[in-house]
């Protein structure tokens, strides 16, 4: 049996993760077992979580600059008596309006980062009603896929490593409930076409790599950070109920985690979703996850990255950036084997990608990404 931990301060989990595969670790196992399980004792413990208005104070400050308020999160940015920039919650004036449109549904977005030349991964777009379609089309790869709404939902319905007809209608369900809330259209937007639809729901290969968040403004690479999604890691005595309660607990340490644990009847109804039973005992070292997406608004992780990220996947993110017009700063998404590999696989462009997540990581260093927004604004009226 791998060696539990007996710290009060830290999870008392293994030190060791039992491989799920004949191949050795997943990705996911290979980085809890070197990255997570070694730190558990150095979880990052802020006891002052910053709204996105007071993460710009600091760097509006240091330029000069003055924010307006224009309405609850609305704000305006003016230096030397000229508008400069402008913010909507976490979305930027640096954003056109063509750029919100592509940015708009999945389908779209895929579609610029492929005309650039952009590895993608293979999917298709499907209507709502047509299951049977996709639950053939996921037969059809060589292993498991996500599904996922096309449209923006914050990552509400998307469901990872699906490899049964069953496992897919299942996700079908949550990205069909999901879809019903995602961001329509403004009425003097162009119509879109059927595969571009908010209401579609996406079928994509899924090569379970890590999921890797990189925030871009212009040609600069500001933050990356592994996105984990919640898990527990058995220890052959406890149930899967217990270890979540002292996953919790460890988490409420942080206060920005501890905003982001999702509450107990979630766990429960994801736990069911999954097919996971909180009685049951796992194995010694073995990995369960307790979230399907790596959201971290969503009870995930965040392992900042950044001095460890390869060139070419620096490079692969500001392309990516390049591929969407109009969008001059955003956090892209990469699926990749490993947190060293030089490869990667684009899956998506946020414009509004949260800023806390760098600033507030589970482990490593704390990075205010907000500066290069604020250069950016600056650099455009300068």
């Amino acid at each position: 049996m791998p060696e539990r931990r007996t710290d009060e301060r830290t999870l008392s989990w293994p030190s060791r993760v039992t491989p799920s595969g004949t191949d050795g670790h997943s990705p996911l196992e290979k980085v809890i077992a070197e990255d997570v399980l070694p730190r558990v004792g150095a979880l990052n413990a802020p006891t002052k979580i910053l709204a996105t208005s007071g993460i710009f104070w600091g760097p509006l400050k240091n330029r000069g600059v003055r924010g307006s308020i224009v309405s609850d999160d609305h704000r305006v940015y003016m230096r030397n008596g000229k508008v400069i920039g402008g913010r909507d919650a976490a979305g930027t004036s640096l954003t056109s309006d063509l750029g919100e449109r592509i940015l708009l549904t999945k389908s779209e977005a895929k579609q610029h980062l492929q005309r650039a030349g952009l590895p993608v991964p293979r999917g298709r777009v499907f209507s709502p009603d047509d299951l049977e379609s996709a639950q053939a089309y996921a037969s059809s790869s060589s292993g498991p896929v996500v599904v996922k709404p096309n449209g923006r939902t914050s990552g509400e319905g998307v469901a990872t490593g699906l490899r049964s007809e069953s496992m897919v209608a299942a996700a079908w369900r949550s990205a069909t409930a999901a879809s019903i809330q995602a961001e329509r259209p403004r009425p003097w937007d162009p119509e879109p076409r059927d595969e571009d639809r908010v209401d579609r729901i996406l079928v994509e290969d899924d090569d379970a790599g890590l999921a890797l968040r990189v925030f871009v403004t212009g040609e600069q690479v500001l933050g990356a950070v592994i996105r984990l999604p919640m898990f527990v890691v058995g220890d052959g005595d406890r149930s899967i109920g217990e270890l979540i309660a002292e996953l919790v607990e460890w988490r409420a340490s942080h206060a920005f985690l501890k905003r982001m644990t999702p509450r107990e009847k979630v766990v429960e109804r994801r736990l069911e979703h999954l097919g996971l039973v909180a009685d049951a005992v796992p194995g010694a070292g073995e990995v369960c996850r307790v979230q399907e997406s790596p959201n971290i608004h969503l009870g995930g992780l965040s392992l900042d990255v950044t001095d460890r990220l390869h060139p070419a996947l620096a490079d692969l993110a500001i392309e990516a950036r390049w591929a969407i017009p109009g969008v001059l700063a955003a956090g892209i998404d990469l699926s990749v084997p490993r947190i060293s590999s030089s490869r990667g696989v684009v899956i998506g462009v946020n414009e509004r990608a949260s800023q806390q997540i760098h600033l507030y990581p589970a482990f490593g260093s704390p990075r205010n990404v907000t500066h290069g927004i604020i250069d950016l604004f600056a650099r455009s009226r300068s």
